[in-house]
């Protein structure tokens, strides 16, 4: 099969899902490139932190620095995200494909867990779903941790905000590939079932039905985001090197930019004799996305291979 497929035509064969409705067949199967999704994901990032940051300042009243400091004395910055990666991180997994599980459970479905290479999943073998129950499945961990955290945010402790954040802003970011899963369920008819086998969801349609499989993909826009991400990657981590380079030159400031938000990086020395510095994430992400849409249309696709 090819990875690179998001919505597949299949030959037209009897199924063996138990429950199968009469003159049912398998008319598609919906399977979503994982590097695709790694990469739009890591775009999303910024942009949910953005997003989450704005809302916690509206309910809260209170802002939070996006600038890491880098200072003899300590590395207390470093080590606060070393921790929410290795204890929070696995946490947020289990809190997302848990939600998962539940609406399974609410459905009537028996789940399942696992771990594939770099992502964990639920799923409900042979589980014979409508569109509705698919996308409440789907959209799960999204709605569910964010209305949870949103709750939070008036009530928590000022210095317990930012991690609030980081947390709606990770789960958010993760469930890109989810978000990609509802917009394909919501452009088909209502008639269909779905079959949740982890990787991949089988589609299935009445006989006659005129379900619009070729007409379910994403890959301009999913190779778009992929650009975009890449190219958000290499900017990011070049403007990290400039303050290095500044270091070398005895400069006390260096901004690359506008004043206010339309800067790329900022830099400047602190009075303890370490530096700080600041990227611009609204700049870096216009420029990463008109670079990204770019090469997304100037770069060749690899032709289709057929299963």
């Amino acid at each position: 099969m090819r990875r690179s497929t998001l919505v597949q035509p299949t030959p037209s064969m009897p199924s063996e899902v138990p429950n199968l409705p009469p003159a049912y067949r398998r008319t598609a199967f919906v399977k979503p490139a994982m590097s695709h999704l790694l990469l739009a994901g890591t775009l999303a990032f910024p942009v949910w932190l953005l997003i989450f940051h704005t809302i916690s300042t509206f309910l809260t009243g209170n802002t939070f620095s996006l600038t890491l400091h880098f200072t003899p004395a300590g590395l207390s910055d470093w080590l606060r995200l070393l921790f929410g990666f290795f204890v929070a991180g696995p946490l947020l997994i289990v809190l997302h494909e848990g939600c998962h599980g539940l609406l399974f459970r609410l459905n009537g479905f028996q789940p399942r867990y696992g771990f594939r290479w770099l992502y964990a999943y639920a799923t409900a073998p042979n589980a014979l779903m409508t569109r509705r129950q698919a996308l409440s499945v789907t959209l799960a961990p999204l709605v569910l941790l964010t209305l949870m955290g949103l709750l939070l945010l008036p009530f928590a402790p000022t210095a317990v905000v930012p991690y609030i954040i980081l947390f709606l802003t990770a789960n958010a970011a993760g469930a890109i590939g989810d978000l990609w899963l509802s917009v394909v369920l919501l452009r088909l008819p209502d008639e269909v079932r779905i079959v949740d086998q982890a990787d991949q969801w089988g589609v299935y349609a009445p006989v006659d039905s005129d379900v619009p499989v070729t007409t379910i993909t994403s890959g301009f826009v999913l190779r778009w985001f992929g650009m975009t991400a890449l190219v958000f990657l290499i900017i990011t981590v070049l403007l990290n090197f400039l303050p290095l380079l500044a270091v070398q030159l005895d400069m006390d400031a260096l901004r690359i930019g506008p004043a206010g938000i339309w800067y790329l990086i900022e830099f400047e020395r602190t009075p303890d004799g370490g530096f700080q510095t600041s990227l611009g994430l609204p700049a870096t992400l216009v420029v990463s996305i008109v670079l990204g849409g770019g090469l997304a249309v100037l770069l060749p696709q690899r032709p289709a291979e057929t299963t």
